[in-house]
C-alpha cells in the first residue's frame, strides 16, 4: 500500500488544472498516479468523470513473416478516459458503463510515471475535449452546464 502525506496531495492539487484533482483512492491501493475530475450532470443521478493516467507505449514492428509483434519501448503517455456514471435507484452505488472514451496524449512521452507530468497535461483537457468523448445526450448536458456552445 502506497502512503502519501496531506501536504504531498495539496502540493499536487495546486499544480493540477482544469479542475482536475490527485486521485488518493487509487495510490492508495496500488500505486497508481492518477488525475480525476467529476462534473455532476444531474444531482445523485448521473456524473461525467474525466481520469488522466499514465499508459504504456507499445509498438507493432512488423516481423519477417509479416505479423505484428507487440513491444514494449519503456516509454509511458498520458491518456485521458471520459467515462458517464449512474446512481443506482436500489443502493448507494454508483454504476458505470464501462471505461468510456480515450484520448492519448502520445506527443507528452515520459520515461517515468511522473504525476508532476500528468499536472502539466491537465491543462490541454479542454471542456471540448472532454465533450467529443462523451456519448452524445451527456455531451448535451454537459455543455449546457460548463456553457459551451
Amino acid at each position: 500500500m502506497a502512503k502519501i502525506t496531506q501536504k504531498q496531495v495539496n502540493d499536487i492539487n495546486s499544480k493540477c488544472k482544469n479542475g482536475f484533482t490527485f486521485y488518493i483512492q487509487g495510490h492508495v491501493e496500488a500505486g497508481r498516479k492518477q488525475l480525476v475530475k467529476s462534473i455532476m450532470l444531474k444531482e445523485d443521478e448521473k456524473m461525467v468523470e474525466a481520469e488522466l493516467y499514465w499508459a504504456e507505449e507499445i509498438v507493432r514492428p512488423q516481423n519477417p513473416n509479416g505479423g505484428n509483434v507487440p513491444h514494449r519501448t519503456g516509454n509511458f503517455f498520458p491518456g485521458l478516459r471520459v467515462s458517464v456514471w449512474r446512481k443506482s435507484k436500489h443502493s448507494e452505488a454508483w454504476i458505470s458503463g464501462g471505461f468510456g472514451n480515450k484520448h492519448e496524449f502520445k506527443e507528452h512521452p515520459s520515461t517515468k510515471k511522473m504525476t508532476n507530468k500528468l499536472c502539466e497535461v491537465s491543462e490541454l483537457v479542454t471542456d471540448e475535449l472532454i465533450c467529443s468523448l462523451l456519448p452524445e445526450p451527456e455531451c448535451q448536458e454537459f455543455k449546457a452546464i460548463v456553457n459551451l456552445k
